[in-house]
């Protein structure tokens, strides 16, 4: 099944160079985190992605300069090469078996994929696994279960984990698998 059991990963590719992405593994509703798994963050060059022939729109720009101050720590954070950030991705994903989840059809997953096609590499995934946050919140009687707000809005990491953690209780609403996932098991930056 997609979210009773086996593997997810709730993917966020922030417009600012970031990718944020979560590991969680859901039995009967509860959520576990492990390990390294629990989370991968990392904060990508914007020149990296320039050099690739990517690029970062005006109106990107001014999404940016709008948010709050936490959201804009992403540009004073060490940065690292795009190439390095999708190796380190594909090592923490572990294998292609992942189901990734994204905030839409063609935003973050379509983003990552656009980054490793850029260095003529596959996505660490397989197209048909892709699963989309957007898609689950309008299943009839989703909309009434409140969102999970990040800890940081707009921080690719903690987007992920927010979107992870309402996936799942729209699962354990809509189809009363298990007890509610605990409070504490969000990973906290």
């Amino acid at each position: 099944g997609t979210l009773g059991a086996g593997d997810h990963v709730a993917a966020k590719a922030a417009r600012s160079g970031s990718t944020g992405a979560r590991f969680e593994r859901c039995r009967r509703g509860t959520l576990l985190l492990r390990g390294r798994r629990a989370g991968f963050y990392a904060s990508v060059s914007i020149d990296s992605n320039l050099e690739l022939g990517r690029h970062m729109s005006e109106s990107t720009l001014q999404f940016w300069l709008k948010q709050d101050k936490e959201a804009q720590v992403v540009f004073h954070e060490p940065k690292m090469h795009l190439q390095e950030a999708l190796e380190q991705l594909v090592t923490w994903l572990g294998h292609t078996k992942r189901r990734p989840w994204g905030n839409g059809p063609t935003f973050d997953l379509a983003k990552l994929t656009h980054a490793y096609e850029s260095l003529n590499w596959t996505p660490p995934w397989e197209y048909w696994n892709e699963r989309c946050v957007r898609t689950y919140r309008a299943l009839p009687g989703a909309e009434a279960i409140p969102k999970v707000k990040p800890a940081i809005a707009h921080h690719a990491l903690h987007d992920a984990h927010a979107q992870a953690q309402h996936i799942i209780n729209i699962h354990q609403a809509l189809f009363g698998v298990g007890a509610k996932a605990k409070a504490n098991s969000m990973v906290k930056s």
